[in-house]
């Protein structure tokens, strides 16, 4: 008898935007979880990321200007 797990949610672009708009307009990771209805360490992973590509943009610009 195998054992069935549940199917892992991944988060996509526009729930990503969400986090990020969320997170400007001054909501905790706690408060944004709770209104998107994701859990909470999904969230800190996507700021995290998202500040992390953001500092990479900014290396790049300064690297090779256009």
């Amino acid at each position: 008898m195998a054992i069935k797990l549940p199917a892992r949610r991944t988060i996509g672009q526009p729930e990503r935007q969400q986090v990020l708009a969320l997170t400007a307009a001054g909501l905790t990771t706690r408060e944004i979880a709770a209104t998107l209805a994701i859990p909470r360490p999904t969230v800190a992973t996507r700021l995290r990321l998202a500040r992390r590509l953001f500092a990479r943009s900014l290396t790049r610009a300064r690297r090779w200007p256009r």
